[in-house]
């Protein structure tokens, strides 16, 4: 049996690679879908997927490859233009090759998207005519070091996708189908990891952009590595792994990685004697006081579902009372609850299905369920202080 090693409790940043427990099976299909072009890691918030993200671009540049990571969760698409520019020039491979491309042009240059590409802009200099696309030139630069492929990451894809489908219809979709070009192209070799917490449905209708990705599904902990987190985390902080009050942490919040956390952090502040902490008060407490935030789970409705905020609404206050629920079922129940224009049965079914893609529910042996039990308990208290 290995011996514990403590870890640090992370509150509000990333956790350090070399601290990421569990996630051996998420990491290892992750490195063999990138040889095989990429993968789409999908999973709620506070999930780990940064962390997973993290772990995983070490491990694929300590086998060679050059790896790229940007995240899209800005609130412009200027912002996830300078990110880019920003990594690139940061990069010990591509910093290098940037300032070749620099030499090309004359005056300032700028990334920007341009149709479905991300492109280089600026005058090019008399008598050049430059590659532009950003990508395409990463990639080059990546075979010229000789790495095995050029490994592109982008985090809250779906983000990105909003930003490029509000700044032109379909945009959002057409970046997606350039990626896809770009690691189906036989050379320069390029695979792409996207990730992220919302479903790209609600910026891409069709589901062709990203239909030779192999989804990757990041979850909670399973109970075994969930109780080894807190554990670790605990033996840190007091010197004890404390396995009892580690599996009641691990239970309260589902197995979740940042509520573990977070929970084991609070102990810490409040220099409680661990073995006798109430640690269901302090879920209750973080909830209502919105500490990890999560009233999002109501605020983003009206983004996502505009003019269906009632109904999506009305599935989480009933399945957060009961077990589980087929569609008949909860387009029968809330039948009775919209007097005036009752949704039918495929409207019901047609929400159902986008709100498992945003994680708010799971979907098995022909019934919908939440999510998680934390998301019933999240629920519960937000709509009782909220209404």
């Amino acid at each position: 049996m290995s011996v514990l090693q403590p870890i640090e409790p992370v509150l509000g940043g990333v956790v350090d690679p070399d601290d990421l427990v569990g996630r051996r099976d998420e990491l290892r299909r992750l490195e063999r879908a990138v040889a095989h072009g990429g993968a789409y890691l999908v999973g709620d918030r506070r999930m780990g997927k940064t962390s997973v993200l993290r772990k995983a671009r070490r491990e694929l540049e300590a086998s060679g490859h050059v790896v790229l990571y940007v995240s899209a969760e800005t609130d412009t698409l200027r912002k996830f233009e300078d990110a880019v520019a920003e990594a690139i020039r940061a990069h010990p491979v591509l910093g290098p090759s940037w300032r070749t491309w620099r030499r090309s042009f004359e005056g300032e240059v700028t990334l920007g998207f341009l149709g479905q590409s991300l492109r280089l802009q600026g005058a090019a200099s008399r008598g050049a005519d430059p590659e532009r696309d950003v990508f395409v030139l990463c990639a080059r630069a990546a075979e010229r070091a000789g790495a095995p492929s050029f490994v592109l990451v982008v985090d809250e894809v779906a983000q990105l996708a909003f930003h490029l489908a509000a700044q032109e219809q379909g945009a959002g979709a057409e970046f997606l189908r350039t990626l896809r070009r770009l690691r189906q192209a036989e050379r320069p070799r390029t695979a792409i990891v996207l990730a992220g917490s919302v479903g790209l449905h609600h910026a891409v209708a069709e589901k062709d952009p990203l239909n030779d990705l192999p989804r990757i599904e990041i979850g909670p902990l399973p109970p075994a590595e969930a109780d080894e987190l807190a554990q670790r985390l605990l033996l840190a902080v007091f010197g004890d792994p404390h396995p009892a009050v580690a599996s009641r942490i691990a239970g309260a919040v589902a197995g979740i990685p940042y509520y573990i956390h977070s929970l084991v952090g609070a102990l810490d502040q409040r220099g409680a004697d661990v073995a006798s902490a109430d640690v269901d008060g302090l879920v209750d407490q973080a909830l209502d006081e919105n500490t990890w935030d999560t009233d999002h789970y109501y605020d983003r409705i009206a983004k996502y579902y505009p003019g269906e905020e009632e109904l999506v609404v009305a599935v989480l206050d009933e399945l957060s009372h009961r077990e589980a629920a087929t569609r008949d079922e909860l387009a029968a129940t809330l039948r009775n609850q919209f007097f005036e224009d009752p949704p039918g049965v495929a409207a019901v079914g047609e929400v159902l299905n986008r709100m498992r893609l945003d994680n708010y529910l799971t979907y098995a042996d022909g019934a919908y369920r939440l999510e998680t039990a934390l998301l019933g308990r999240i629920w519960t208290r937000l709509r009782r202080r909220r209404g």
